[in-house]
């Protein structure tokens, strides 16, 4: 009973991936309907994460299931308030299908028992919204990436569609991908930070844990791809590629913590 507000959220992300990519395609000459149905998707998925957090007692994080759809939500919030900003009215159809597959995974991943709360659960939630925003930012810039790798082959090839039409300019995309890269890159220095008081205030060791590795990994290649673009040296299809990769490292390792239990995270239950 309590997915039942998941699946809500699910059948409206549905809608608006159909509907983006109809647009995107050039068959609906108006407005799609996927700024509408990503922000009641997201409406259900928060009325989901509520519900789950008062079944567990605890921040929604806590149960891996929670922080898949938790991480969904943001990808929704963000392209929710992009809309609302950008130009780029065809986002829909790379970010919808992205959070519809995540909020899809919610719903045949299997609960594990939370982690009792400890004196320090204020740490813990900044540690893991932060973590999750910053990969949330990573994830939109990846989504503009590669719809400037499509909008610039489209270019090179001289292909006049109304595909190109409907995508934003590769300036346009330029900037989303920068924005997004730096407010993900903050957001996920903020986690490491709470992550390593946490991990002092526990007393737990962090030198040779391959997540805590990881995930210093991940924001190194941000830190030098953000240095290379401050000095004007990184443009193009270049940014883009790093960027798609540093994503893919990042979501890997989001995968491996929902699956595989460190002596540090939880959220693989146990």
């Amino acid at each position: 009973m309590i997915r039942v507000p998941l699946i809500l959220a699910a059948c409206s992300y549905g809608v608006g991936t159909v509907s983006g990519l109809y647009y995107l395609l050039g068959r609906a000459e108006r407005r799609s309907f996927a700024p509408t149905a990503g922000l009641v998707g997201a409406i259900f998925q928060f009325t989901f994460l509520v519900w789950l957090g008062v079944a567990l007692r605890d921040f929604p994080s806590a149960d891996r299931v929670g922080a898949l759809e938790l991480f969904a939500l943001s990808l929704a919030v963000i392209y929710v308030a992009l809309e609302q900003r950008m130009k780029f009215k065809a986002l829909g159809a790379f970010a919808l299908p992205v959070i519809l597959a995540l909020t899809l995974a919610g719903l045949f991943l299997e609960s594990r028992a939370p982690v009792p709360a400890t004196e320090h659960e204020l740490l813990v939630i900044v540690h893991a919204v932060c973590a999750l925003a910053g990969c949330g930012g990573f994830a939109f810039a990846a989504l503009a990436a590669v719809a400037y790798l499509v909008q610039d082959r489209q270019l090179r090839l001289k292909l006049l569609t109304r595909l190109l039409e409907r995508m934003a300019s590769l300036d346009e995309l330029d900037r989303l991908i920068r924005r997004a890269t730096a407010l993900g890159f903050l957001a996920f220095t903020i986690s490491l930070i709470a992550g390593s008081i946490l991990a002092a205030s526990l007393s737990r060791p962090i030198f040779g844990n391959w997540v805590v590795a990881w995930s210093i990994l991940v924001w190194v290649l941000y830190a030098v791809v953000l240095h290379l673009r401050l000095n004007a040296s990184l443009r193009g299809r270049r940014v883009a590629y790093l960027t798609i990769g540093g994503f893919t490292l990042a979501a890997a390792l989001f995968v491996c913590l929902l699956f595989v239990q460190d002596n540090l995270h939880k959220l693989a239950g146990g």
